[in-house]
């Protein structure tokens, strides 16, 4: 069997907020993550080799000590694979090597081949190809990388099909569980039936309409459709979501956990998020424990139909894309009504309100309030109310998450403070 070790790339600081406490190879791009995406080819959980800051946060990740001589297949974490290419990397003659954007992103070592420095090394990639066979992903068709917050968008639109597709079948070959069964009502509309999968204990209510004319379905265990939910496909949620009415899908994802309501269109819910109330989401990305106040609601498209720029941590950068909604780090939370521009960047940990009718397309992490009397949200006010929102859900935020937390506090210390009312 052969080991794939991802290894985090260096730029996952250009992903910020959304990778302060998890890497790149951890974000969904489509219904998988990168490192859910090797599972099937490897036949066996990817390790993923991280910075030591987070690497107790799952049983999965590894800090950057050396790693002893075996064969194995290195792969950056921000590369998004195809099965058959997948495939081909774990079947090829060690040593080799595989290009792309001029950088090397895989290489498949032998037995021989111990890897004694940190993945940060700039020559840490050189070194573990030294002597391979190289080769070059430029034009391999379907093969991307996550680079950009925009990435994240534009890939979830070309790769939710197939891995929605993917969860449907996964759903349909688990046998019926007879202690949690379907509760289909009787005045639920299917369109589609043979592309919709229901996990076990999930509940459909009346007045429920899953249209797969589009795009498949998959509803993962335990969830509940109340009534007036419209889900249109492609969608895919994990187990334990709630979704309470209104137009969910389009292309969306949620994670587990996740509570739903109102508009929702080509977005991401990572974990244990809430929108629980009417407004509109649009072609965004929404972390783990954000709760979207009432009526919050972003734009996702210019007035112009122009190029959407993205403007976080100094940074300002083009996506190339024209549909881009809004960005919310771990932890976020909205006002009732909050209004957010399109390519809006909200941190890790912030709390918006204020008298700002729409805010800042750039909320710093853990700001506190926007506009004139600005700051950084207390640390101990912070970790207090993040312990009780994982209490409500029966989860503990735990002593490795508030350690990785506290690291990201303590730069965004560093850089902001003091310059608070400049994202007035």
């Amino acid at each position: 069997m052969m080991q794939v070790v991802l290894v985090e790339d260096p730029g996952w600081e250009r992903l910020r907020p959304l990778t302060w406490v998890r890497p790149i190879g951890e974000l969904f791009a489509g219904a998988r993550t990168n490192r859910e995406r090797w599972r099937q080819p490897a036949g066996e959980e990817p390790v993923l080799r991280c910075r030591p800051e987070i690497a107790a946060l799952d049983p999965h990740w590894i800090s950057e000590g050396p790693l002893g001589a075996a064969p194995r297949l290195w792969v950056r974490d921000s590369l998004v694979p195809r099965p058959g290419w997948a495939r081909i990397a774990l079947e090829a003659a060690a040593p080799a090597s595989w290009s792309r954007g001029g950088r090397i992103v895989a290489v498949r070592t032998d037995a021989a081949a111990p890897v004694d420095r940190p993945p940060g090394d700039p020559a840490f990639w050189e070194t573990l190809a030294d002597g391979a066979a190289p080769a070059s992903l430029e034009d391999a068709e379907g093969i991307e990388e996550i680079l950009e917050l925009s990435d994240l968008v534009r890939l979830a639109g070309s790769r939710i099909v197939e891995d929605v597709e993917e969860e449907v079948e996964a759903n349909r070959a688990v046998p019926e569980d007879p202690g949690r069964p379907v509760e289909l009502a009787g005045g639920a509309v299917l369109y589609r039936p043979e592309r919709i999968a229901l996990a076990a204990g999930v509940r459909v209510d009346d007045g429920v309409v899953l249209d797969a004319r589009e795009g498949p379905i998959s509803i993962g265990p335990g969830s509940r459709l109340f009534p007036h939910t419209w889900v249109r496909g492609p969608f895919a949620c994990r187990e334990g979501c709630l979704l309470l009415g209104g137009r969910i899908g389009g292309g969306s994802f949620l994670g587990p956990g996740c509570r739903v309501r109102g508009e929702v269109e080509a977005t991401c819910f990572h974990g244990f998020s809430n929108k629980a109330h009417d407004g509109f989401i649009g072609h965004s990305y929404v972390a783990e424990w954000v709760n979207l106040g009432a009526l919050t609601t972003t734009s996702d498209l210019k007035n112009n139909y122009g190029e959407i720029r993205l403007r976080a941590y100094g940074r300002s950068v083009d996506s190339g894309q024209a549909k881009i909604g809004a960005f919310f780090g771990d932890h976020a939370k909205t006002r009732i009504g909050a209004l957010l521009n399109s390519g809006s960047v909200v941190g890790v940990g912030a709390n918006l309100f204020g008298e700002r009718a729409v805010f800042a397309s750039w909320i710093p992490d853990f700001a506190w309030g926007i506009g004139p009397g600005a700051t950084i949200h207390q640390w101990e006010r912070f970790v207090a109310t993040a312990r009780t929102v994982a209490s409500r859900r029966g989860l503990e935020l735990g002593a490795a998450m508030e350690s990785a937390l506290r690291v990201a506090y303590d730069r965004c210390r560093a850089d902001n403070a003091g310059r608070m009312e400049e994202y007035a």
